[in-house]
């Protein structure tokens, strides 16, 4: 993985990775935010992004001295597809947010444009939560 990604960003001048991970990687699901719908969101999802989150840690630390920064964002409820249509669903997610609504695209292209920018150029192993404020409850 290391060589490969070196290899990929070996001829920028300011190489950075940005993973996407999720909030809950940090957070359970509550249970009653899917019942009743076509919704789910299975544990093996959660398991998989806490790694996503490890791994960002792992390769900051190896990739460091190659100048090459490691970070990732964690999106909160940013629905789409059929569930961006589903108002009570929607409005279920929105419940669970200190800002009273759930996310925008731009909101998350925001974040990325941030950890892969010189914006950033001192961070790296960290994962930046974009989710209203779900997971700060």
């Amino acid at each position: 993985m290391t060589l490969v990604a070196l290899a990929l960003l070996g001829k920028s001048p300011a190489p950075s990775i940005v993973n996407v991970a999720t909030m809950y990687a940090l957070v359970a699901p509550d249970p009653r935010t899917y019942r009743g719908t076509p919704y789910t969101c299975p544990p093996g999802y959660g398991e998989a992004k806490a790694g996503m989150l490890q791994m960002t840690r792992y390769l900051a630390a190896f990739l460091a001295a190659e100048g090459v920064r490691v970070n990732a964002v964690s999106p909160g409820p940013f629905p789409h597809g059929q569930s961006a249509s589903d108002r009570k669903f929607v409005a279920r997610l929105a419940g669970h947010c200190l800002l009273g609504r759930t996310g925008r695209p731009q909101e998350i292209k925001g974040a990325v444009l941030y950890l892969a920018s010189d914006a950033s150029s001192f961070v790296t192993g960290q994962n930046l939560v974009v989710d209203g404020g779900w997971s700060a409850r």
